[in-house]
């Protein structure tokens, strides 16, 4: 029986929830960067990705691009070339390689921009995808298929995101974010949340700048936890509803939740009490 799980790493996170988008560990191997913001002009680009395996065995990986996009249940999709993605014009080497444990291995790729490009966003994904599948204790093969995110940047850049709604489904837990671009480069809403007991929020000017605690051993009387939200982007000329589910199934009832981030540079704080 054969599996292929696929984790791909545009922004974030974990694809699109990871807050750091440096470097991402899965199955022992240790890739860096995760994501890739040029700004194209007229001259070749050359950039590299760095993998580390920290494993007791080799892996052996295929590199492809392909052109992307963000689907209506923002999943991503992949899309045939076109005369505005960036897939056409980047070359990687090598495209097969293999990392020895404990060793360290560069792949190299060099973006070549199209004078005729229009001025905004283009996009492509280089794909990892490991050629010799391992087994799980139940005898299931599994194949990785790891995808570092590259967003070209050409001619005047606008940011033009609106925050259409933030609403709370407390009967789910979801967070719901309705976001309109009406940019010609992608936005997210960057951000955290966090729960606390009912009546024991101590107020937002209190908050240190990220709410992902515990920053020591000493956690604030009255609350429960935090974490970072779905950074799952929102493409040119879309709106999107991105949901993060809270862990709030455990909670009693009575809890305020704070959310704290930012949209295209612009300061977004809300209270759910």
């Amino acid at each position: 029986m054969k599996y292929m799980i696929w984790i791909v790493l545009l922004l974030v996170t974990g694809v699109f929830f990871g807050r750091s988008l440096h470097a991402y560990h899965i199955y022992s191997l240790f890739i860096s960067p995760q994501m890739f913001e040029l700004h194209l002009g007229s001259e070749p680009i050359n950039e590299s990705i760095q993998l580390t395996n920290n494993s007791e065995t080799p892996f052996t990986l295929q590199a492809t691009v392909r052109n992307w996009t963000i689907d209506e249940q923002n999943n991503l999709a992949i899309l045939p070339s076109d005369p505005q993605s960036l897939d056409q014009v980047i070359t990687v080497t090598p495209e097969n390689i293999t990392v020895e444990p404990g060793k360290e291995q560069v792949i190299h790729f060099t973006l070549k921009p199209d004078p005729a490009y229009e001025a905004g966003e283009h996009r492509a994904i280089i794909f990892l995808t490991e050629t010799s599948p391992s087994k799980s204790m139940e005898g299931v093969e599994i194949t990785f298929r790891q995808g570092i995110g590259i967003y070209g940047y050409s001619g005047a850049v606008r940011r033009a995101a609106r925050l259409k709604s933030l609403k709370l489904d407390r009967t789910s837990g979801i967070l719901n974010i309705e976001i309109e671009n009406r940019g010609n480069v992608h936005t997210r809403f960057d951000g955290d949340y966090a729960i606390w007991k009912k009546g024991s929020f101590p107020g937002l000017k209190s908050l240190p700048a990220s709410l992902e605690w515990p920053h020591s051993n000493k956690k604030p009387a009255g609350f429960i936890t935090s974490g970072s939200l779905n950074r799952t982007p929102v493409l040119a000329g879309t709106s999107r509803t991105i949901k993060t589910l809270l862990p709030v199934a455990a909670v009693p009832t009575g809890y305020t939740v704070i959310v704290t981030g930012t949209i295209d540079g612009e300061k977004v704080e809300k209270i759910f009490r």
